[in-house]
């Protein structure tokens, strides 16, 4: 299936679908960076993290908005298909997203 008739097929889904496709991603992209971040914490807890509390705060805050970023790219581009938006837009936005994404994990790793 070449990308334009899916994305053909996607806009022609019904209004409700389309909402809960976006909306059912950006609840993924809320949940997942939420459970990945509640387990970091559930691994890096006691005594000794304690004296760096903070630092470790402002770290899984960092964590969790570098996977929400990258996560929310896919349910963003759903939502510029089904606006209608032309390709090349859609794929220079996507693009954009992406490479602030990649911004955000190299950030993390450094």
């Amino acid at each position: 299936m070449s990308p334009s008739s899916f994305a053909r097929n996607l806009r022609r889904l019904p209004v409700p679908a389309k909402w809960g496709i976006v909306l059912g991603g950006y609840a993924l992209a809320i949940l997942i960076p939420a459970g990945i971040v509640w387990l970091h914490v559930r691994l890096t807890s006691g005594p000794e993290y304690d004296a760096s509390s903070g630092m470790y705060a402002f770290g899984d805050v960092l964590l969790f908005v570098a996977l929400f970023g990258m996560i929310a790219i896919i349910p963003t581009g759903a939502a510029a298909i089904f606006l209608g938006l032309r390709r090349t837009i859609v794929a220079l936005l996507l693009l954009v997203g992406l490479a602030v994404a990649a911004i955000g994990v190299v950030a993390l790793v450094v």
